[in-house]
Order: C-alpha cells, then structure tokens, then sequence
C-alpha cells in the first residue's frame, strides 16, 4: 500500500528534519500512539490503538530506522506490528519500508 501526503512547514529544512528524527518527541503527535521503549538511538517500542468500525484493536510495536541519507533528504523506517489479543502478527516487510523525503523550496 502506497500511501503519500505533501504538506508545506515554516521551517527550516535542518529544523524539520531534526524534529522529525527525534521519534520519541514525534510519537506523542500520533493518534493513538504511545512510545513504551527507547531501545537504543534507532530502534523504539510503541503501542498502537487503532479503532476499525466497532473494532478497536491494539497492536505493540517494534519501529527501526533503518537508513538516514542526509545528502537525499531521506529517512527508512521499518515495522513490526502484533495484535495483543491475537497470535498474527503484521511485519511490513511485503511491501517497501517507510520512507520520509524532505524537499525544500527555493
């Protein structure tokens, strides 16, 4: 699933992309998402509540940051995700990781 979304932000590229690659002040701004473990400077546990039609679900989860290229302006994050009531578990790993681009304007 491809998911993209373009937003403008009055700030400086350096201050965006040193905001965003601070995960634990980022995590609270979530919905639903609450940062449980800071494992080490790039990898973090989280729960996550996820409400789907009369479904509520809550998953924990296991986030990586896996590449930083700071010449392209880009961020890889990779999940793994586990329903607390269920044995299934979810790992994106079927498709492409997470990535965050930052473009600046001229």
């Amino acid at each position: 699933m491809l998911l993209e979304n373009l937003f403008e932000v009055p700030a400086s590229p350096e201050r965006v992309r040193e905001l965003l690659l601070n995960v634990p002040r980022v995590v609270p701004c979530m919905p639903g998402t609450e940062l449980t473990e800071t494992v080490d400077d790039s990898r973090w546990k989280a729960r996550l509540q996820v409400k789907l039609g009369p479904a509520g679900l809550t998953f924990t989860a296991d986030v990586e940051r896996t590449e930083v290229d700071g010449a392209a302006r880009r961020v890889v994050l990779a999940t793994t995700a586990r329903e607390l009531r269920s044995r299934e578990g979810a790992r994106q790993g079927s498709g492409p990781p997470s990535t965050l681009w930052e473009t600046a304007r001229a």
